[in-house]
């Protein structure tokens, strides 16, 4: 179960998750909530206008789509009526949009937190390597790849997951310039001051669940939870991906591309910026020492879920139907080739 807060659009929230279904209080009496995929219509709290975290087996409702119409009401374990068929709708859809406005690039891939770890057998090779990026490839080829504390040999790789809250002893120095005769550093900030200033800037993140899994979108199951997909795209994809993503913000910094690691800019920032009123997406992969990791010609962009879903939802409203992005698409159609 995971907790969450927030503003939902006729005031405030609280909201959980469990068995991978997203439920919410709103403290107004009878107000809807939306919270991503469903939202719930609540009858009167016994405690007119204050929070109601009534545990789902308690809920006298009806579910209501995105799309606004609700049903009837239900009485304990309240499900979706559409049940875990929505998401392979979303799934599906998304393919087919994809194939149609980025023609020839590379399906992203989606992570989430589990307590499930994989069945015996499945999903946790062997031969890992110790970076996290290191080991994308197997999830990009289709692989399910988890990974939880154990598996992961970098102590960096560990903390941006949300594994640990430690740094390696000297990290400000292994980041700048080193100490003479101990270690060398990597010199990617100029002071050991800088990097504590930086580390003070980006607190660690607490993993909410034992294992993280990294499924490419096609193989993702009715009953996976993602918290943000991640794209490796080149500059042309890039490019559709960055403008879809300010397509309905105000905000010219509904994309950033904060100075971290190359794990930290798929999942720790992402992560982070989805429990935000306002998710922004996260451009990265410019760690220098992830480089060698992933193709020359590519970054990263990580969408938070609640804002893929509303980039998945403007697509065909968007520049995508114009006659500049179809000059973009031929090129993109004609490099795939």
């Amino acid at each position: 179960m995971r907790a969450e807060v927030g503003l939902g659009t006729l005031g405030s929230w609280r909201g959980w998750r469990e068995g991978g279904r997203r439920f919410g209080v709103h403290l107004r009496t009878g107000g809807a909530l939306g919270t991503g995929l469903t939202c719930l219509w609540f009858l009167p709290s016994p405690l007119a206008g204050e929070w109601a975290l009534w545990p789902p087996d308690a809920l006298r409702g009806g579910i209501c789509t995105a799309e606004g119409g609700c049903g009837t009401g239900l009485a304990g374990g309240a499900t979706d009526s559409r049940g875990t068929s929505m998401q392979t709708e979303m799934r599906e859809r998304f393919v087919d949009l994809w194939e149609k406005h980025f023609p020839k690039s590379e399906l992203p891939i989606a992570f989430y937190y589990t307590e499930e770890g994989p069945a015996e057998g499945a999903g946790r090779a062997g031969g890992l390597a110790a970076c996290v990026i290191a080991n994308l490839p197997r999830a990009r080829k289709g692989e399910a790849l988890w990974l939880d504390t154990e598996a992961i040999g970098c102590p960096g790789g560990r903390r941006y997951l949300g594994f640990s809250q430690e740094l390696r002893p000297g990290f400000e120095h292994f980041l700048s310039c080193g100490v003479p005769g101990v270690m060398a550093g990597e010199r990617y900030k100029k002071t050991p001051e800088l990097v504590k200033e930086l580390m003070r800037q980006q607190p660690p993140m607490q993993a909410p669940a034992r294992w993280i899994v990294f499924k490419r979108w096609d193989k993702l199951g009715e009953a996976d939870d993602p918290a943000a997909v991640v794209f490796l795209a080149r500059p042309d994809a890039l490019s559709g991906l960055f403008t879809l993503a300010n397509f309905d913000a105000s905000d010219p910094q509904a994309v950033i591309a904060p100075f971290c690691a190359g794990c930290a800019s798929i999942v720790q920032h992402p992560y982070v910026e989805g429990r935000g009123a306002r998710p922004r997406a996260v451009l990265g992969m410019f760690d220098v020492s992830a480089r060698p990791y992933v193709p020359a010609e590519t970054l990263s962009f990580a969408a938070p879920w609640p804002l893929f879903e509303r980039m998945v939802a403007n697509m065909e409203e968007s520049f995508l139907i114009t006659d500049s992005w179809k000059k973009v698409r031929a090129r993109m159609a004609k490099a795939g080739e």
